[in-house]
Parts: structure tokens; sequence; C-alpha cells
């Protein structure tokens, strides 16, 4: 059966899909490879490259820093469905709790942040039930309570990319433009507001401490006395705040965010910009040579290869994976006439655009990873 993907048109939450579509002068397209409702890493771990994801947690194991402007969103957000109300729920639970909830946003706990990347250490990514998101709703394959305000790493994570790791590469630089603006946005949003100075100076403290802090949310538990001073003459006011912030960001356009942003946010647009447009089809380059990746036999006709990603990974011919030591740097077109002449394979331009997706082959003069 056919996986579905989440989103038929783009890839982005309305909010930032307005920004890009300004910011890189066109649309992005959608990573069809990618699903949720119907995730593909949800099989078993010989079928996706040895790394099945639980599918009571699926990437959905990482609690998002929700930024003031897209904390209001998600309040102000009154459409029916029980996913909605889920949304708005689990996001005042957040703000009750009072365990890392700042005037700037809604943190991920220190304790909470270690124990991700515990598990990202481990390969446990997508597998640990004890941390899956207060958000996701637990039904109909796993859906996402604040999927229409989500932040920037869960708008740009994809377990697949029809463009291998060059569409890897321009999601990534789209998430840090994101975040970029987030950082920006958050703290307009106060000055804005003229949220009191000192509580606004122990805010920003508390979410940009020096780098390697190992206080950086350390709570375990809420702290009344940290709070109030946090919070000022807004404490008992939470959710009005941000409610003010997000109305403050819904009318701005890309030319006051990249105001507001300055030459942080422009120098991440421009850098996106160029690797959007990097993904036209473009000729072979002239000379070509074997990338590195890792594979592991799958049958006696075909093995799975793994470069940028463990999570996606391709399914190539043994004789394929064979011929591929013979691009060493001589002339792609060269190279192509002999394999068909000494290993009987037929290499056309789609696959070499595949292989240099994946880089599994990359231009001769291109440094090694690793």
């Amino acid at each position: 059966m056919r996986r579905l993907p989440v989103i038929a048109e783009t890839p982005l939450p309305p909010l930032y899909d307005a920004w890009m579509r300004e910011a890189l002068g066109a649309a992005l397209s959608p990573e069809p490879e990618s699903t949720c409702s119907d995730c593909a890493m949800v099989a078993p771990p010989d079928q996706v490259g040895g790394h099945g994801f639980d599918p009571h947690a699926k990437c959905c194991t990482h609690l998002p820093f929700l930024p003031n402007f897209l904390v209001g969103r998600i309040l102000a957000d009154e459409a029916a469905g029980a996913a909605h109300r889920h949304g708005r729920a689990s996001v005042r639970a957040r703000i009750r709790e009072g365990i890392a909830v700042s005037p700037i946003g809604l943190h991920a706990p220190g304790p909470r942040v270690m124990a991700e990347r515990v598990a990202h250490e481990h390969g446990e990514f997508g597998r640990v039930r004890s941390l899956v998101c207060p958000h996701f709703i637990d039904r109909r394959g796993g859906l996402c309570g604040i999927w229409e305000h989500r932040n920037a790493t869960c708008t740009t994570f994809f377990c697949k990319h029809s463009r291998g790791a060059r569409g890897d590469r321009l999601w990534r630089a789209i998430e840090l433009l994101l975040k970029r603006v987030e950082a920006a946005l958050s703290r307009h949003c106060l000055m804005a507001l003229d949220f009191p100075v000192e509580a606004f100076a122990r805010a920003l403290a508390r979410h940009d401490p020096p780098e390697g802090d190992p206080s950086r949310g350390a709570e375990l538990a809420p702290d009344p006395e940290r709070h109030r001073q946090l919070w000022g003459a807004w404490e008992g006011r939470e959710e009005a705040l941000y409610l003010a912030c997000a109305e403050l960001v819904a009318p701005l356009g890309w030319s006051e965010v990249l105001r507001i942003g300055g030459v942080e946010v422009e120098a991440r647009a421009r850098i996106a910009r160029h690797l959007l447009a990097g993904m036209d089809p473009r000729e072979a380059p002239e000379a070509l040579r074997a990338g590195v990746f890792t594979g592991v036999e799958v049958g006696p006709e075909r093995t799975r290869v793994a470069t940028y990603s463990r999570l996606d990974p391709l399914d190539l011919p043994n004789a394929l994976v064979g011929a591929l030591g013979r691009f060493d740097g001589r002339s792609t077109r060269a190279v192509v006439r002999e394999i068909a002449r000494e290993d009987g394979l037929a290499l056309d331009d789609e696959l070499i655009a595949q292989l240099l997706d994946f880089e599994i082959l990359v231009e001769a003069d291109t440094p090694r990873r690793g």
C-alpha cells in the first residue's frame, strides 16, 4: 500500500511557509518519502537500514522548544478537532508545570535534553516511549497536536529525503535560518511589550548562558522564586504574554522579520537560497569518484548502502556497487562507457543524478568526508 504524505502542497506550517516563500524566492517541495501518519520508519529493522522506529514513539521522542509567539499561536488556535484540543491542553500543561517556562518560550529541561542525547548516542532515537513528546497523539498512526504551529526543528526534520544528502543539507540550512528567526522574534516581542528590564535580563541569562554551562535548564522541579524573577509583573499572566507575542508576530512580513533579525538571519537566508538553487537539475560533473558509504548485504543481487544517514539507505544492485570503484577521477563519460562495456550496466543520467544526490558518487575534487 502506498504511504500518503501528511502535507500535500507544502512541508512548512503556515506562518513559516509565507516567510520562506519570500525569503527563498520559491516554494519548498514536500518530502514524499518521509511520511508521518504511515511512518516510513515503522517497519522491521531489516527493511529500514537496521533502525526501525517504535510505532508508538516514531521520531516524536524530542521535546521541542516553543518560542513565545508559537506558544501564543497554539493557545489562540480554536480550530475544532481533537488534535487541536490536545495541542492546546498539552501546552497549557507545560505552562502549569512551571519547569523551563520562560517569557522567551517553553524549553526542554536540561535532564530531558540529556536523556534525548543519550538515546541518540545509543542508537535509540525513535524507540524510547518514555521520551515521547507531550504534544504527540498516539492514534491514527501518530498525530501532532501542534502541527500547524510546530517549531524549526520539528518543521525541518525528515527521516528520508527524495534528494538524499543534497536535500538534507538544504533542510538543515532552513532549520538554522528558522532558529535564528525564532530567537530574534521571541526577544523582539518582549522588547515591544516593554517587558521589565531586570526580568528580561534574567530570561536572557536563562536561555543564553555561556557555551557549555551545565546549569542551563537544569531544574528538576518548579522553582517559584526563579519563576517570579523571570516573569516580573507578568507572573500569573503567562498565557496573556504568549498571546500578546503571537499578535505582534502575526502581521509581520519577511522584510520586517529580516529587519528584526538583522545580519544573522540574512546570512542564513543567503545560504539556504544558494542550496535551494543547487537543487535544480544539472549535468553530471566532468569527473567523479566513489563516495564513502557503508553497505550491508541484503541478498544475492542487491546491497543496502547508507551515506549521509543510516535512516535513509538505498538498495543497489550488487553489480553496480562493484562497478562504483571505476569512478576514480577520470572523465565521467569515459567511465560510463567502460562500465557498459566491462560490466554490462547502462548508467543513465537519472541514475547518476541519484547517486550524486546520495553522495554515493561525488565530484572528483570534493574533499572526502570523515
